[in-house]
């Protein structure tokens, strides 16, 4: 709010009242809401006039008095200029005068106060956002400028001075304890979907308003969480320019990192180029570059459940791990070709080599007996991968669009894996090594195309979408297997294989659905949905064992051909309430699933039919603009594959073998979350906490049998089990504003798994808890944290109370940075983590300590030199345990230790201002 004598107001108003007399918006409406109070009482005062005016013409648009509360509410207002009077015959009237966008909708004038008759007011109020953060709407909106940064920042810089919005050390970003899945630039991605490109790229001060609000992905069912986003919003001098950066970094001998950006944006059109290497796990293939490269946790393939389709995905290596050498290049580029189409475009080529070294121990409890197996695993992967996205959007008028996204992707793996495994008895002694080798060469094509039809009606919220996704997956590979037992006690080697296998694999899916939103009511709508979905998988493999130096004889039992033609029907229909507060919504969707899985090898078929219903239910309570409750609960059924009820027996590890079971039954789930969020957007401070769980009927349960070796033998059957249930909860409690915050957070989560190990059943139940709590200290000198972890992990065990096992970690970190007066920077972090309880040689300590220092050149600080110590106590490594059925397993994988790095970087960016002691800004480059 601002106050202004009422001569300057009016010769302002009626200016601007004349621009915006022929800008109309229609395809909106505004919302005004507010509670007049008296002072006195500290309660609403009921009958007061509310008279709303277009400004306009003069007409009165609206009239009504206060409720018994003191409020007020006008709905459905078409965008507009307004002149709102509040009267009553006890107090002085008071004037608010509204500038209604398509932006700028929705009003809310919560404590107005009316003083007593006689008490003369020579102003009016105009109803204007200029505080440094408010509401409007759902969507919270930071004004950029009030928040101070350092010459030269970029848009992360400004995220990390914001109330409530933390960065992480990784590059990720969270908004009151939640993670933000999409970061858009003016409503649109910006060069794609990375994130960082924007938030390490694009200058602080070009940015106008940073506006984080909740919305559903595109083609998301309407029942479906909503996820959080952040969209800048830049000033009008900032909507075109260029930024980039080159840099290089070395250590003279084996590490390096390079990194080379450019990019030129306007209002209609982007282009971008890039190309990223280095065969470092940090620096530029940290979080954020890894997101640039493409690289995240993963596999070379991903599983589309909604099109039954192993997809290739470009995102498979992991470099938390193991000694990588990344390659990628490509072009980005979207436009604006006419005011109705819209374009994009993106090529880039991938080239990921990794190597990694894996020591486990794993300990089996039987009922009768315990036995423990001891390996190293090393592989070698090389993965080359091209990608190319397209997408159209053509708007047919206002009211209408249509989408078409084809997608491209050909990729090639070559892997090759060496396992060796000791197997000791209960007394420690070997009793047998196992020698496996595996060597594949695959490559893959993949087709993807979306094509999408919208149609919003004149009526509000009435809407129709329709879409049709059609995918062509194939791929071919080679492998070899090279396997060996050696038996200590007889001196023996036996159980050889040697083969030689090729395999495809076709699929061709196509899915259409539509969907269709009937408003009954202002608070009341329905959607219908129907959804076609069919595809075909095609299978075939091949297995030939050496004879005589020669692969040509066939093995039947790891050899197949598998057909498989899946029809789906569903139809579902969800309705949704909205009153004040609260909306609930509620979803039945009816599907029929049915499935033929032909077996030419074997000349069998095994029918699968199955119909069922998955109801849907979500809630939410706005507790206020800063706080809301939520509760989703969903339904969901899968049936077995064809790998489970009769797969070609797989037989790269021999010492665990898969088998099938015609007679399983599709699963069913549910699941439950339960989230609840409070914010106070002056302080900063904030808390969030939830619950979830899941439980099965007709799951998927492991049945293990072992033989008197030790090798397994494993399928499933089907029970029923809560799966898991757990809660988590934290903050921020600021302790000076802005400057100085607490962080508390914990998680539980309770686990209940059952198996069959040699025909006796199995319960794992399994508990972990998190806590951690530390603390934080920002300033334009100083950025400071320390923080503190304890993590229990507890697993008990029917089936041996040996099992009974609980481990403890406990972890130290603190992050250092400090700005020095002479255009230089100091940091330094280190991790400490305390393993215990777990297998003798995994109990050890890990002491992680990292330091840098940067040097700023040049009158912008465009150039920057660097040297970087990584691991300087040469202490690196990553531990692990995992629990499943019956076998603990404690793993140890080698990763990149101790390397310096010398860095030289230059940044371009169009967006910069140089920032003087004067009030001007001369722009920078």
């Amino acid at each position: 709010m601002e106050n202004f004598p009422y001569s300057t107001c009016k010769k302002y108003l009626l200016t601007l009242c004349s621009i915006l007399v022929f800008s109309g918006v229609f395809s909106q409406n505004m919302h005004i809401e507010g509670t007049v109070i008296d002072t006195n009482s500290n309660s609403g005062i009921q009958y007061v006039k509310t008279i709303l005016v277009n400004l306009r013409d003069s007409v009165i648009t609206a009239h009504q008095t206060t409720d018994k509360n003191g409020q007020f509410r006008f709905d459905n207002i078409p965008i507009d200029t307004f002149r709102m009077i509040v009267e009553h015959p006890r107090y002085e009237t008071r004037e608010f005068y509204f500038f209604g966008t398509a932006d700028n909708n929705l009003f809310s004038l919560d404590g107005i106060i009316l003083s007593d008759r006689g008490k003369k007011i020579e102003e009016i109020t105009i109803f204007a956002y200029k505080d440094p953060v408010y509401y409007k709407g759902d969507t919270l909106v930071y004004v950029a400028d009030s928040f101070k940064t350092r010459p030269n920042a970029v848009v992360e810089d400004l995220l990390k001075r914001l109330p409530g919005i933390t960065v992480e050390s990784d590059g990720s970003i969270k908004n009151q304890g939640k993670n933000v899945s999409r970061v858009y630039v003016d409503g649109d991605e910006f060069f794609g979907s990375d994130a960082t490109l924007a938030t390490k790229n694009l200058a602080a001060s070009s940015v106008e308003t940073v506006q984080v609000y909740e919305t559903t992905l595109p083609d998301s069912d309407v029942t479906d969480e909503k996820v959080q986003v952040i969209d800048l919003k830049l000033k009008d001098e900032a909507k075109k320019g260029y930024f980039g950066e080159a840099s290089f970094g070395t250590d003279f001998s084996r590490f390096y990192e390079g990194k080379l950006l450019a990019n030129n944006f306007n209002k209609k059109q982007k282009v971008s180029v890039y190309f990223l290497s280095g065969n470092t796990t940090k620096s530029s293939l940290s979080w954020s570059d890894a997101n640039q490269y493409g690289i995240t946790q993963g596999n070379a393939y991903n599983y589309n459940s909604e099109t039954d389709s192993w997809e290739v995905n470009d995102n498979f290596m992991n470099t938390d791990d193991g000694f990588p050498l990344v390659f990628k290049s490509g072009v980005y580029y979207t436009d604006q070709v006419t005011k109705k189409l819209k374009v994009g475009a993106n090529y880039s080529y991938s080239d990921y080599r990794k190597q990694t070294e894996e020591t486990s121990r794993s300990t089996f409890f039987l009922p009768d007996t315990t036995y423990s197996n001891h390996t190293n695993n090393r592989t070698n992967t090389h993965f080359r991968h091209h990608e190319v996205n397209m997408n159209f959007k053509y708007d047919i008028d206002s009211s209408q669009f249509i989408t078409f996204d084809p997608k491209f992707n050909y990729s090639t793996r070559d892997n090759n894996n060496s396992l060796q495994s000791d197997f000791l008895n209960s007394t420690g002694t070997l009793t047998r090594n196992a020698s496996n080798t595996n060597t594949s060469e695959s490559d893959a094509t993949n087709i993807k195309t979306k094509l999408g039809y919208t149609k919003n009606f004149k009526k509000e919220k009435r809407q129709l979408r329709v879409l049709n996704n059609f995918v062509y997956d194939q791929s071919n590979t080679e492998s070899g297997l090279l396997y060996t037992d050696y038996f200590a006690q007889t001196g023996l080697t036996e159980n050889g294989i040697d083969q030689k296998k090729n395999g495809d694999k076709t699929i061709l899916s196509n899915v259409f659905s539509i969907a269709y939103v009937e408003p009954i009511s202002k608070k009341l709508k329905l959607e219908f949905t129907y959804e076609l979905f069919n595809s075909t998988n095609i299978r075939h493999s091949r297995s030939y064992n050496n004879q005589n130096g020669v692969y040509d004889n066939l093995d039947s039992l790891t050899s197949g051909d598998f057909k498989s033609i899946k029809f789906q029907n569903r139809l579902g229909a969800s309705l949704f309430y909205d009153f004040k507060k609260h909306t609930f919504g509620f979803g039945v969707f009816g599907r029929n699933v049915s499935i033929d899985n032909q077996n030419h090898f074997l000349n069998t078929t095994i029918n699968q039919n199955e119909t069922n219903l998955l109801p849907k239910f979500t809630y939410q309570f706005r507790i206020n603009q800063n706080s809301s409750l939520r509760i989703n609960s969903q339904t969901t059924s899968v049936l077995p594959g064809i790998e489970l009820l009769q797969p070609i027996q797989d037989n790269s590890n021999p010492n665990s073998i898969l088998t099938g079971n015609q007679n399983l039954r599709p699963n069913y789930a549910i699941n439950t979350n339960v989230n609840y969020n409070t914010y106070n957007p002056l302080s900063g401070g904030y808390f969030y906490g939830g619950f979830y769980s899941e439980y099965g009927f007709n799951q998927f349960i492991s049945t293990i049998n072992y033989d008197a070796i030790g090798r397994i033998e494993s399928s499933y059957q089907n029970g029923n089990t809560l799966n898991y249930l757990g809660t988590y909860g934290g903050g921020a409690i600021p302790l000076i504003k802005q400057v100085f915050t607490l962080d508390p957070n914990f998680g539980y989560s309770y686990g209940n798994r059952y198996s069959f190990i040699n025909g006796e059943r199995n319960a794992l139940t399994t508990h972990n808890l998190e806590t951690g709590l530390s603390l934080e200290l920002y300033t334009d000198v100083i950025e400071f944290s320390v923080g503190g972890s304890y993590t229990l992990g507890q697993n008990l065990n029917s089936i041996s109370p040996e099992l009974n096992l609980t481990n403890h970690i406990y972890g130290l970190n603190s992050d250092l940075r400090v700005y020095l007066p002479w255009k230089m920077e100091l940091a330094t972090d280190f991790n400490y983590n305390n393993y215990n309880n777990l297998s003798e040689e995994f109990n050890i300590n890990t002491f992680i300590w990292n330091a840098s220092i940067e040097q700023n050149l040049g009158k912008n600080k465009n150039w920057t030199i660097s040297a970087q110590a990584h691991d300087i106590l040469n202490q690196n490594t990553r531990i692990s345990r995992t629990a499943v059925a019956n076998r603990v397993t404690d793993s140890r994988t080698a990763i990149i230790a101790r390397y310096f790095m010398f860095s030289l970087s230059y940044k371009f960016n169009s967006t910069f201002k140089k920032t003087t002691n004067t009030d001007t800004n001369e722009e920078g480059q």
